[in-house]
């Protein structure tokens, strides 16, 4: 006789993950759940890359400002890579998570010269 993960007995032709589902193991709802998380690692790999970006972005800001100003090109060169991050979360995202509302105030507070 088989079981479940749960310890119950399991029906022929059942999955042991989901008992209720009369398929076997890897039903449906398990490859649906796989590729749920699939989505979400991609989509946790991706921003934590963006914050990546953005914290290096932030340092040499940081590190422009303090420099003389003939270093004002540099500076509107990296506004515009961060209008173009922040067109990039828009548009891929649209900003739904917290951590892409983080990323997307972050950027914002660069723009208009925060730190």
């Amino acid at each position: 006789m088989s079981w479940d993960i749960y310890g119950n007995p399991l029906a022929r032709g059942h999955c042991e993950v989901h008992p209720h589902v009369h398929e076997e193991y890897p039903c449906y709802v398990c490859m649906a759940e796989k590729q749920q998380r699939q989505q979400r690692d991609q989509q946790s790999e991706a921003e934590y890359y963006m914050q990546m970006e953005i914290d290096n972005l932030k340092r040499d800001m940081a590190e422009y400002k303090k420099e003389s100003s003939d270093k004002t090109g540099k500076i509107l060169k990296m506004n515009d890579v961060l209008w173009g991050v922040l067109a990039m979360i828009d548009e891929s995202w649209g900003a739904s998570s917290d951590a892409e509302i983080a990323l997307v105030d972050d950027i914002k507070a660069i723009l208009k010269g925060g730190e």
